[in-house]
C-alpha cells in the first residue's frame, strides 16, 4: 500500500511537472525580419508568404501550449501575475496604442461585440492589455490618454511592457487570445476585423 501511496505521488509530480513546462514557446521573430531585410525590393506575394510563414509559426508555438509567468500592471502601478486573472475561461485582448487598427478594434469594435455576447448569455472573463513600448516609456503621453479612455470600457484594464507580452508571442495588433482557467491557449487570433465578424469568431469559441 505504501509502495503504491508513492508511485501514485510520482506520477502525479510527473504529470504537473509535465503540465506546467509546457509554456508558450518564443517565436523566432529575428528569422522572419532578416527575410524582409535582403538588400532587394520584394514582390507584395513574397512579402505575404513571409508573413504567412510567421504567422503560423507564432499559432504552432502559441495554441495548446500553456501562459508562462507574465507580469502586468494596473492603473494605479501595482503589479500581478496575468495568471492571477485568469479564473476561467478567458478572453484576452491585446493592442499597442499607436496602430490605428488595433485603437480602433478596442476603443469601438471590441466593445460592440462584449455586449452583444452579454445580451447572448455568453459570459467570460474579459482582460484588455495595452502594450507598452521602450517609445511610450520615453514619450508617455499618448499611451496614457489611450489607456484612460479603456478605463471606461473594460474592467479589467492592464498595462504590459513589450517585453512581456512577447511571452505571449504578441506581434500585431490587435490581437485575441483565449485561454482556459487552466492557462492554455486555446485559441490565437490577430487582426482588426467588423463588429459582426468577430462576434461570429468568439461566439463560436466560447460556447
Amino acid at each position: 500500500m505504501k509502495q503504491f501511496s508513492i508511485y501514485l505521488a510520482v506520477l502525479f509530480f510527473l504529470i504537473r511537472c509535465n503540465s506546467e513546462s509546457n509554456f508558450i514557446i518564443p517565436a523566432d521573430y529575428k528569422k522572419y525580419e532578416k527575410e524582409f531585410h535582403q538588400g532587394k525590393a520584394m514582390t507584395q506575394k513574397e512579402v505575404s508568404i513571409i508573413i504567412s510563414k510567421f504567422e503560423e509559426e507564432i499559432k504552432r508555438k502559441t495554441i495548446g501550449k500553456n501562459v508562462p509567468k507574465v507580469i502586468i500592471e494596473d492603473s494605479e502601478g501595482n503589479k500581478t501575475e496575468l495568471r492571477k486573472i485568469i479564473t476561467s475561461k478567458t478572453l484576452c485582448l491585446l493592442s499597442d496604442a499607436h496602430c490605428g487598427w488595433g485603437t480602433q478594434s478596442l476603443s469601438f469594435d471590441m466593445p460592440i461585440v462584449l455586449k452583444k455576447l452579454d445580451s447572448n448569455k455568453i459570459k467570460l472573463n474579459t482582460v484588455c492589455l495595452l502594450v507598452k513600448s521602450s517609445y511610450d516609456i520615453e514619450h508617455p503621453k499618448t499611451y496614457e490618454t489611450f489607456f484612460t479612455e479603456l478605463k471606461k470600457k473594460y474592467p479589467q484594464l492592464y498595462k504590459i511592457n513589450e517585453s512581456e507580452a512577447r511571452k505571449l508571442n504578441i506581434y500585431g495588433s490587435p490581437t485575441r487570445l483565449i485561454i482556459s482557467k487552466d492557462y492554455e491557449v486555446l485559441n490565437y487570433n490577430s487582426g482588426a476585423d467588423l463588429p459582426d465578424s468577430l462576434y461570429n469568431e468568439l461566439s463560436k469559441l466560447l460556447k
